[in-house]
């Protein structure tokens, strides 16, 4: 376990909640956001998560990017989970 916290930067990490999620941070807190947009739902609260999705959105598709081109092999994880 203790080799877990001494990954180089250069590590593509493929274990624990990685195998199954590609980006298991964002992924909660967009459950978390969504749980908490939707129990006191109006207008405000629709307009708060739209934005949170767009912006989430705008920053995956920016790591993805840099992923690809890091020359990691982040294609065949990809495919894979």
């Amino acid at each position: 376990m203790a080799s877990l916290w001494r990954l180089s930067p250069g590590t593509l990490t493929t274990t624990g909640p990685y195998r199954w999620v590609r980006h298991p941070m964002y992924t909660g807190y967009l459950l978390w956001v969504t749980g908490a947009a939707l129990s006191a739902w109006g207008w405000f609260n629709g307009l708060v998560l739209a934005w949170l999705v767009w912006g989430l959105h705008q920053r995956l598709t920016r790591e993805e990017l840099a992923l690809q081109n890091s020359g990691l092999p982040y294609a065949a994880y990809r495919r894979q989970t």
